[in-house]
This record gives structure tokens, sequence and C-alpha cells, in this order.
């Protein structure tokens, strides 16, 4: 289920991505937002190929992104695409590699599709509802085991240097792992909290 929506949220990264790579490799000019967070060229560029390569395939459903502006009547439609299109832009400033592109999908307020990718080492992280989670390298998927345990949870904590110093109530042990974790503590990372909800 919800397959050609996952493999469309793989794709629309992989058409971003190059774009994304492109500038981090490269001096860009660093803006701040009313909010006081930073963008890039990177984040609206890979917002605009995401959100246009999503939209002709889906052109009824909605989207909620980070670098557009809000229509509510998003809430009025039963699909919506949630889109960050580099999540951790002070990373990719720092040119730390730890910053992501994260894509879900939800219907009717229910996340059913999520991908979280790290695009400076090509880890693909992806769900879907009642799909289990998978990580993809090198066109290898693995699955991975998620703990359902929902309530009183301790996620991580994260050392300035970016290093796992410990984890609890989950099965992550690597740097690229953490990566993908890290977004459940932060603003757009919602959807991961509730990704969490339904990976079996």
């Amino acid at each position: 289920m919800y397959t050609k929506e996952l493999n469309a949220a793989i794709e629309a990264y992989k058409r971003a991505k190059e774009e994304i790579l492109k500038i981090y490799h490269q001096s860009f000019d660093v803006e701040i937002k009313e909010d006081n967070s930073p963008v890039t060229i990177a984040d609206k560029k890979a917002d605009e190929i995401i959100r246009s390569y999503l939209s002709d395939l889906f052109p009824t459903h909605a989207f909620l992104t980070e670098e557009s502006e809000d229509d509510l009547s998003r809430l009025d439609n039963d699909y919506v695409w949630i889109v960050d299109p580099v999540d951790g832009t002070k990373d990719f400033i720092a040119k730390d590699d730890e910053f992501t592109t994260c894509i879900a999908l939800a219907y009717k307020h229910e996340v059913v599709v999520g991908v979280i990718v790290v695009p400076a080492r090509g880890d693909i992280y992806y769900a879907t509802k009642d799909g289990g989670a998978f990580h993809l390298l090198n066109e290898v998927s693995t699955r991975i085991h998620v703990n359902d345990k929902l309530e009183d949870l301790t996620i991580l904590k994260i050392l300035k240097s970016i290093e796992l110093k410990t984890i609890t109530d989950s099965g992550l042990t690597n740097k690229t792992e953490m990566n993908a974790s890290k977004i459940a503590a932060n603003k757009t990372g919602s959807f991961l909290i509730k990704f969490t909800n339904f990976i079996k």
C-alpha cells in the first residue's frame, strides 16, 4: 500500500539531491528568516524541485513545505505532502554532512509515508503505514526494527560533535542512524514521531 507515493517521494528527493549537493560543495549566501533560522538557496531550490515533481504526479494533493507559504486550505484536503528539503540548515552551512531531506505524506491527518535522507552519504530511511521501516543504501534495502513503545521515551542525547552519547529504548548504534533519529527532536520531526506510531 502507498507504493506509488513512496517511490514518488524517493524520486523527488533524487531529483533535488543533485542541486542540494552542488550548492553544498561551493560557496553560498545565508539568509536569516523572520524566526531567526538560517536558509540558503539550496533550501529554496530543493523545495521547488520536490514540490514541482510531486504536484505533477499528484495534482489534487496539498502541500506543507518548509520554504513555501502555508496555504491553510490544505486542512480540507485528505492528502498533504510535508516537506523539509534541507533539515538541519546549520549543519548544511557548517558542511558537517549531518543535514537531511524529509518528505512525508499524510492522509486524513495521519502520516502514511515517510522518507528521511542523508544526502551527503546517500542513506535513505523510509516507511509506509503497516509496511515496516527500511534503510536503503547502494540499492540494498534492509528492514529496520523499531521499538513500539510510545510513552516515556528517552530518544537520544547529542554532543556538540554530533556523536551519539546515549540512546534509550532504541536499537540505533551508528552516526547515520542517529542523524535520522534526531529529527524527532526538532521542529520538522513531528512527522517522524507519528511515523514511529505505525511502524511495525
